[in-house]
């Protein structure tokens, strides 16, 4: 086709002109197989085409052309694999199935799910000439997370221990998700094949998850009450009223305080008598923190506060949505209630570890964020099979340090001190230490307890307990939140005895962990400014 190409210009313009004009025309169609072909940047598909190629999934694979693409991978910041998919069978394989799917989700034809559903797109974007999708490289830390999954599950064993419980882990100064466990969990395998069976008309994911489970599909999605490790942010508000709110002392002389329609006790109906902020913080008093919300931050303050750190507003990070629950009238009773966590006041594991981290960090809280890198993936193929490496990093990191600010570095170091004297005293009375390398490790401690209503109203007989901590306490690296939900009020369950023994031993498996070093952590808080535009522009991409 050239030759005759060449001759036909050769009549017409000459034979110089003729072999200039075929070269030309000969340089641009292998410039455009490059770009194209060659490069796997896929410059010529379009977002609609992407979607296109990403809702078609069938059986864990998708008909791209005349090829079938396989799921990309999803490993652990350690390159350890997680999550894949062969071309056997084109379903989903996990390291830990029940580990894993309520972290990172999946992506398949009948549903997706956190951030498989976010990052559908890339698992199913393949190199022209290969049939596996991107892999997808987390920051979550396969040991952490499968032990403190196997911890979460060991104590869901009824007897009033309560049967959901969330451990999240996430690096202080960089919002990185290290460990972000839930129970209960499922296999996805079984579920989806219940869901394909169901008629979808009247059946949703969710009605699946939530007829095999009795639960809440996702955590995030179902905040439940914080009780009192919501006085962090009720702290900011007394603390930034001024030093004579802060340093005036509320006497408490019944262990109660009469609201006009109810009575608000302290935990077990202690009296305290005078008392000031850190003791009423470390001591978790109800009576001084609703006396202060009342008489002092007033509804107005609150609603700034928490429209500051987000609550009631969803959120969006790359694995997923989180919702969270804020309202109440503008009287005394209900303000008093929210001050201390209770009435409409809803929040995840999540949105809790933000706060702390809020507080740890001088007011600053870094995105909390699951990807670490996505990378293309190249195929060998051999007569035994093909072979997958790592190709072209296609989207880096995106570390926001400054996605929230909620308080002054003047105000998280008066919180600091109350967290860190609570952490002090959790270890006296629990005859407990985090030692590393025969050093003692301070730790800032919050906890709470909300207790839940009943559908008909009034108190359930249940809670949600909480320990929201900082470690270590003189230069947060990690904020780690510990919560259990349903257990029993009535002081049968031993699982709150047991909670600071848990957080020792997540610490302990932290410092432990040869890929967690907590003195590395600190020169990675920031992007390089100068990858920024290709950073946007490889976000683009999804």
């Amino acid at each position: 086709m050239i030759r005759k190409l060449i001759k036909f210009l050769k009549k017409c313009w000459g034979k110089k002109a003729a072999y200039a004009y075929a070269g030309l025309m000969l340089t641009a169609c292998i410039l455009t197989y490059k770009l194209y072909f060659a490069s796997g940047s896929n410059i010529f598909k379009s977002e609609e085409e992407k979607a296109s190629v990403a809702s078609s999934v069938a059986e864990g694979k998708i008909a791209y052309g005349e090829k079938n693409i396989i799921q990309g991978d999803i490993t652990d910041r350690n390159d350890t694999v997680i999550m894949t998919s062969d071309s056997v069978d084109g379903y989903a394989h996990y390291k830990d199935a029940e580990a894993y799917t309520q972290a990172i989700g999946f992506a398949s034809k009948d549903a997706s799910y956190l951030l498989g559903k976010t990052s559908k797109a890339w698992l199913y974007d393949a190199l022209p000439g290969t049939n596996k999708g991107c892999t997808i490289q987390t920051t979550l830390d396969s040991d952490l997370q499968e032990y403190c999954y196997s911890k979460l599950k060991n104590a869901c064993t009824g007897n009033g221990a309560g049967d959901e419980g969330s451990i999240v882990v996430l690096e202080a100064k960089t919002g990185r998700v290290l460990t972000w466990a839930y129970t209960p969990s499922f296999d996805v395998t079984e579920l989806l094949t219940a869901y394909a069976a169901a008629n979808h008309n009247t059946t949703t994911w969710e009605d699946i998850v939530e007829n095999t489970l009795h639960s809440e599909t996702y955590p995030m999605l179902h905040p439940r009450m914080p009780g009192s490790v919501f006085k962090i942010l009720t702290s900011i508000g007394i603390i930034e009223k001024g030093e004579s709110c802060l340093s005036e002392t509320v006497y408490d002389g019944t262990g109660y305080l009469q609201l006009e329609n109810s009575v608000l006790p302290n935990a077990g109906g202690q009296v305290y008598g005078e008392i000031g902020f850190k003791q009423a913080f470390m001591d978790s008093v109800n009576v001084y923190f609703a006396k202060k919300a009342i008489e002092d931050v007033g509804k107005a303050r609150m609603d700034e506060l928490a429209e500051r750190c987000s609550i009631g507003t969803p959120q969006y990070f790359d694995f997923g949505m989180m919702l969270s629950k804020y309202d109440f009238n503008n009287n005394d009773e209900e303000l008093a209630r929210t001050a201390i966590g209770q009435q409409n006041v809803q929040m995840s594991a999540m949105h809790v570890a933000m706060l702390t981290m809020g507080a740890a960090c001088d007011g600053q809280i870094a995105k909390p964020h699951m990807i670490q890198q996505v990378y293309r993936t190249k195929e060998k193929k051999t007569a035994e099979g093909s072979t997958y490496s790592k190709g072209e990093i296609v989207q880096e990191e995106k570390i926001d340090t400054g996605y929230m600010h909620i308080m002054s570095p003047e105000t998280s170091e008066v919180i600091r001190d109350a967290m860190e004297g609570k952490g002090e005293a959790l270890k006296q009375e629990s005859g407990m230490d985090l030692v590393v390398n025969g050093q003692s490790i301070g730790i800032g401690c919050k906890t709470g307890t909300g207790q839940i209503d009943s559908s008909a109203g009034g108190y359930s007989g249940y809670n949600n307990i909480w320990l929201t901590s900082y470690v270590p306490a003189d230069d947060p690296q990690y904020i780690i939140v510990l919560n259990k939900y349903k257990v029993d009020g009535s002081g049968t369950s031993s699982y709150g005895a047991t909670m600071f023994e848990d957080l020792i031993d997540v610490c302990n498996r932290i410092y432990n962990n040869n890929h967690l070093n907590p003195t590395d952590n600190a020169d990675e808080t920031e992007t390089d400014e100068s990858d920024a535009s290709a950073k946007e522009e490889a976000a683009a991409h999804v």
